[in-house]
């Protein structure tokens, strides 16, 4: 609209607060491409491929494994989300990004307890539990 009332890149840059450089590549697309091909967009702008229910509905499903105290990872989130959206993705920041926006973070077992005692102290003890018992 800003464009056809005679307005330049700058104008409409200042006015949207969006970089000029962005504010001229969606024109020049709109000129392309016409309104029909941004109506047509299922869920909106940044290529989303789930609505937000949707997202909430894919994640509870992991929340539930998780609760259950079932390891949940990466792999098997990125294949699940590739096979529901039909994509197949080479980078998994899509997924990450949307279990961010969901509050989940990255959680990995540890190899050991971080208070573990060590071998010396462990055999001592195993010594001195086997000196009281005979």
């Amino acid at each position: 609209m800003l464009r056809y009332e005679s307005k330049t890149d700058t104008e409409i840059a200042y006015d949207t607060k969006y970089n000029r450089k962005w504010v001229s590549r969606l024109c020049a697309e709109f000129k392309s491409v016409g309104l029909l091909q941004y109506t047509k967009r299922k869920y909106g702008g940044n290529n989303t491929n789930m609505s937000r229910e949707e997202e909430v509905a894919f994640v509870e499903s992991f929340n539930k494994q998780a609760e259950l105290g079932e390891l949940v990872t990466m792999a098997a989130i990125a294949a699940a989300y590739d096979e529901k959206t039909g994509k197949s993705r080479e980078s998994k920041s899509t997924v990450y990004k949307l279990l961010h926006r969901h509050k989940w973070r990255k959680l990995k077992p540890r190899r050991q307890h971080p208070k573990k005692a060590s071998e010396a102290e462990m055999d001592a003890s195993k010594k001195l539990t086997n000196a009281t018992t005979n």
